[in-house]
């Protein structure tokens, strides 16, 4: 999972997701990215479908709205 504040703007993370792609491939599985909203965890918590994941990814912010 992808946890950010700006998920709307996928190109934001365009570097992360690259990275973990080509990550996949040097070790020959199939990566596929659950896109989770930050705010969303901070008003109901975390979901579910992070039970299906085999990692967590949060990504450093710039700012006062991307690091709180």
């Amino acid at each position: 999972a992808l946890v950010g504040k700006y998920i709307d703007l996928k190109e934001s993370y365009k570097s992360l997701t690259e990275a973990l792609i080509h990550g996949g491939i040097g070790n020959n599985v199939q990566v596929h990215i659950h896109w989770v909203d930050a705010e969303t965890l901070e008003k109901d918590g975390f979901p579910e479908e992070f039970q299906k994941c085999d990692g967590i990814l949060v990504p450093g912010g710039f700012g006062e709205r991307g690091i709180e």
